[in-house]
């Protein structure tokens, strides 16, 4: 439960894979892991997949996008979706929903509300983009 991981762009095609995991240890821990993804990317559509459930408050949402604006371009984890086990499509928000100008850095934050119990969760947010 306590690693998680980031990166791994996986091809199939002309679509491209980027897959983040995040745990709860790790958003408690500070641990940030980054990945990128590249100048030219048109998000197709992204997925978050809650493996273990976590133990959230206040309206607590995960935020896997562009590193240090986190909430406001890229994808947003719930509190509703992290609290339960399944897989549900997200949407990309900022400049995540248009072609990205730049290589992106990626990163995750808890972006609303706080971790109640810091020892358990894990989602994988799956992102599918089109390369240019």
């Amino acid at each position: 439960t306590d690693e998680g991981s980031f990166g791994g762009s996986h091809q199939q095609g002309a679509i491209q894979e980027f897959t983040a995991t995040v745990t709860g240890p790790q958003l408690a821990g500070g641990f940030v892991p980054t990945g990128y993804l590249p100048a030219g990317a048109f998000i197709t559509e992204a997925y978050a997949e809650t493996e273990e459930v976590f133990n959230l408050a206040g309206s607590a949402i995960i935020s896997v996008g562009t590193k240090g604006t986190e909430a406001t371009n890229g994808v947003d984890v719930s509190e509703a979706l992290a609290d339960v086990v399944g897989t549900t499509e997200v949407t990309p928000s900022g400049t995540w929903a248009a072609r990205l100008a730049a290589n992106t850095e990626v990163g995750v934050a808890l972006s609303a509300g706080t971790i109640t119990d810091e020892t358990v969760g894990k989602v994988k947010v799956t992102v599918r983009y089109l390369s240019k």
